[in-house]
């Protein structure tokens, strides 16, 4: 597996692309108040079907404006994770959208990618 942290430059290299079929999507929280910290959300990616494709996992953390639009079956999404600095909003380092099916979009504090290869 070939993972790292919050590095847009590393996320680009990544193989397989961040583009495939929509394996799984979960969305957790702890509930304990003293230990919260924000929404996660955890993304799984695969550019074909076949059970021997690999695998794309991306982990946001501290969710932030959540959009969930119509998830349409076995569709191909395209994920892009686009720096947010520049807006300099409190906890919103990166904004994430879903661009072919406008299948969701958020920004999020920080996140992890691993390529999972057969």
């Amino acid at each position: 597996m070939n993972e790292s942290h919050f590095d847009l430059a590393k996320y680009d290299t990544l193989q397989p692309p961040r583009s495939g079929y929509l394996e799984g999507l979960e969305l957790s929280q702890i509930v304990d108040p003293e230990n919260w910290s924000g929404l996660t959300l955890k993304l799984r990616l695969r550019p074909s079907g076949a059970a021997e494709s690999a695998r794309l996992w991306l982990e946001f953390h501290e969710v932030q404006e959540l959009r969930i639009g119509p998830l349409q079956g076995l569709s191909f999404y395209c994920v892009e994770v686009r720096s947010a600095a520049a807006m300099q909003l409190e906890g919103r380092n990166y904004y994430v959208v879903e661009n072919d099916h406008n299948a969701f979009s958020f920004y999020c504090r920080n996140f992890l990618e691993t390529a999972e290869n057969p």
